[in-house]
């Protein structure tokens, strides 16, 4: 229904009305006078508040400034542990060649920074000046041209090392003395001498030190190569080098065709010792130290699958299990000594079965080598039982008898192993056709150790050509940032260059590296965890994983072979050319008949190598 209102009754009551409507508005109004006036009091206060806090300065008291000088003092200890930490998980990996360390004990022996010879000195040891970690007081009593001797307050013989920027002051007339035989006049004289534990990176190196260094440096490659197991030239050995295979007489220095081979980097050509190659010398050894690193980290991951685990035992007629992440084993040592040996496949593919396990049965002597060969496993679960294969092996007269199951490991070749063959190691390069960098990290302008390799009018610059070929140079001008004089690119001519380092602090030396490994795709991530726990902190940056479609081959031999003519060479085929090869597994057609399973593995990243520690205790200049 309608609301009416009636005229007439308004219009006769309107002053009531008014009355009521004027005083409510009244009311309302005086309300907002109520609450207004405060506010507005307390908005100016806050203003003014804020004026006057802008004349306010904070105090630093005594209270306040200890307490952030023991912060700071609790952070550099934190600092130090870390740094100790890590460079002890790398020292034994950054040591120079056998003969080098021998001679000169380049990790851990005493090199002289200052002798002061003290001519007249109290008999009594008691009174003789204090010591301290890095001066020690005592009597000469050998000199060498590459050492000296002295006897401490206590009797003990310390020998001391030579170094480039040592200081010699002489007690005679103030000149100063060199480091020759003169220094045998002084025996029973009391030194004064003050030094540094072991070389730290970029050290001069002294002419004595130098030769050795140059003499043994090769010798350094076949270590590495042998971390890995290579294959050689007999089919023996578990990695393939790319384009080569290993000869303990030879060193890799291309394919025989003029292609430089990249598996490995190391200075090829003699070292030219008539000039300072200090700085050259260093950063090779630190090329060795990383691909040292690599090839362990490879010979890592295989060695893991190769190894079962299980515990075995000494009982008869009883099954013992191994495990590891290709097979199941159970292994019987029978009252006849014979053993039943039964292999169960664990992977979802077929795998080959013509495989040889090391199984240890005496306590004393080696494990024995047993051949397990059938028809191919079938995979895992197959409902015909064919992914299983039982083999019984006769004890052998000729090796000791048979006690126990001990342990078990396979033995690999190159199709049962993770990482199959190395074909390309970068470090620190942005070469155009060797390059370290990941897109991810470039462009990056890479530096040198010391930052006075700089080129003055370009303190920023980096990157400039490229290590190509082994340790050497793959046309000069390519990759080149415009015209640079040769002098800030090389030292002298062996094909290192300064610019290599991300970043270089007192703590480390952070240099780029790339890698191309030819990998089983079922072990990848193995091979990504290993190089992610490496002791030189390696910071993957990218990786690019590729189908590998080619059959994985040794490269080709030429074969002697008598006729009427007396021996002959037969031109050069790859292996698996039809013709019978002499050496072991790998050798023959179809090398690898895993190639579905192949993955080209392309890793980038950053390795961090730390600076001796403790910190260098003394500011003396370095050559």
């Amino acid at each position: 229904m309608a609301l009416k209102f009636n005229k007439a009754t308004i219009i006769k009551n309107k002053f009531w009305i008014l009355l009521v409507l004027s005083g409510t508005l009244a009311f309302i109004g005086m309300m907002f006078l109520y609450i207004e006036e405060p506010s507005a009091k307390h908005i100016e206060t806050l203003k003014s508040t804020r004026r006057k806090s802008k004349d306010v300065r904070g105090e630093y008291n005594d209270p306040v400034i200890a307490t952030q000088a023991e912060r700071a003092v609790e952070a550099e200890k934190l600092k130090l542990k870390v740094w100790s930490a890590a460079y002890n998980a790398q020292e034994s990996l950054l040591h120079w060649a056998k003969k080098v360390e021998e001679d000169f004990a380049f990790q851990n022996g005493k090199f002289i920074v200052e002798i002061k010879i003290q001519k007249d000195f109290p008999a009594d040891k008691k009174t003789w000046p204090e010591d301290t970690p890095t001066l020690i007081h005592g009597l000469l009593t050998e000199y060498s041209r590459d050492f000296i001797n002295v006897t401490d307050r206590n009797g003990k013989e310390v020998r001391f090392y030579p170094m480039v920027a040592m200081n010699l002051p002489s007690p005679e007339n103030g000149k100063k003395m060199v480091w020759d035989n003169r220094l045998s006049n002084y025996r029973g004289k009391l030194f004064a001498v003050t030094f540094q534990t072991g070389k730290y990176f970029a050290d001069g190196l002294t002419s004595r030190e130098a030769s050795i260094f140059a003499d043994t440096y090769a010798s350094q490659v076949h270590d590495i190569l042998q971390l890995v197991d290579p294959m050689n030239i007999k089919g023996e050995g578990v990695v393939l080098l790319k384009d080569w295979l290993y000869d303990p007489e030879k060193l890799p220095n291309d394919d025989g065709k003029g292609k430089a081979l990249k598996f490995i980097r190391y200075v090829s050509d003699p070292w030219k010792i008539n000039t300072d190659i200090t700085k050259e010398a260093w950063m090779a050894q630190e090329d060795l130290w990383v691909q040292s690193e690599v090839y362990r980290i490879i010979r890592s991951v295989n060695d893991s699958i190769s190894k079962f685990k299980g515990k075995g035992g000494e009982k008869r007629a009883t099954a013992y299990k191994f495990q590891n992440d290709t097979f199941d084993l159970d292994l019987t040592l029978q009252a006849d000594s014979s053993l039943t040996f039964q292999v169960k496949n664990r992977l979802k593919k077929r795998q080959r079965l013509d495989l040889s396990f090391r199984v240890a049965m005496s306590k004393s002597q080696s494990p024995e080598i047993l051949k397990v060969s059938g028809l191919p496993l079938m995979p895992m679960g197959d409902k015909d039982g064919k992914d299983t294969y039982m083999q019984t092996f006769t004890p052998n007269k000729d090796l000791p008898a048979r006690q126990g199951i001990y342990a078990v490991e396979q033995v690999l070749t190159m199709d049962s192993a993770a990482v199959k063959r190395i074909d390309h190691v970068s470090i620190g390069s942005n070469g155009a056709d060797d390059f370290s960098h990941s897109h991810r990290t470039f462009p990056t302008n890479l530096r040198p150790f010391d930052r006075r390799d700089l080129p003055a009018s370009d303190p920023a610059v980096g990157g400039i050509g490229g290590i190509g070929g082994i340790g050497g140079i793959a046309g000069i001008g390519k990759g080149f940032a415009g015209e640079a004089p040769m002098n800030l690119l090389f030292f002298s001519g062996h094909g290192l260059w300064p610019n290599r380092y991300v970043e270089v602090t007192d703590q480390s030396r952070r240099i780029p590296i790339s890698l191309v490994l030819i990998v089983d795709q079922d072990h990848v991530d193995r091979v990504m965890s290993t190089f992610n726990n490496s002791r030189l902190r390696f910071l993957e940056t990218q990786v690019l994983l590729n189908h590998y479609t080619e059959q994985i081959q040794p490269p080709p031999l030429p074969i002697e072979v008598k006729g009427d003519g007396g021996i002959g060479v037969l031109p050069k085929f790859g292996f698996g050319g039809g013709r019978e090869q002499p050496g072991g597994p790998g050798f023959g057609a179809g090398t690898s008949t895993s190639e579905e399973s192949n993955m080209e593995l392309v890793i980038y990243g950053i390795m961090t190598l730390y600076q001796r520690y403790h910190p260098r205790p003394l500011n003396v200049e370095r050559k």
